[in-house]
């Protein structure tokens, strides 16, 4: 099982360290230059490895970068996640953005009807009685 331990020097840069493979070195991730959003990187850089060999995995990690960066400053300064963590934290944002796109589709919906808040009179498929 895979490990991902953050650590930071006193410059606060970041340090990912990808740890528990099999037959593989520790994976030791650090930019030359402090970035603007260092967390942001890490984000990334743990979403490529979750989604590592799947299709658009560019993609779904940027997509969700944002979220998990979220969850990471929740974590502290310093922290060890493990991949059932990471699979927790990528689930949950997974099934909390298809609740947003509901919701949003939801609205758009309403105000297509004509902003009448309890009013469907559409059956489209986006449209549903709450």
């Amino acid at each position: 099982m895979k490990t991902y331990i953050l650590s930071r020097d006193r410059s606060h840069a970041c340090t990912l360290h990808v740890m528990g493979e099999k037959f593989r070195l520790p994976m030791v991730i650090t930019s030359d230059q402090y970035p603007a959003w260092p967390m942001l990187t890490v984000a990334v850089t743990l979403l490529l490895d979750y989604f590592d060999g799947e299709e658009q995995a560019e993609f779904k990690a940027q997509l969700m970068a944002g979220a998990l960066v979220r969850f990471l400053y929740r974590l502290g300064e310093e922290w060890a996640l493990t991949e059932d963590q990471l699979n927790e934290a990528v689930m949950t944002i997974m099934v909390s953005g298809k609740a947003a796109i509901v919701d949003a589709a939801n609205d758009v919906c309403i105000e297509y009807l004509g902003g009448t808040v309890g009013r469907y009179d559409s059956t489209g498929p986006l449209c549903s009685r709450s």
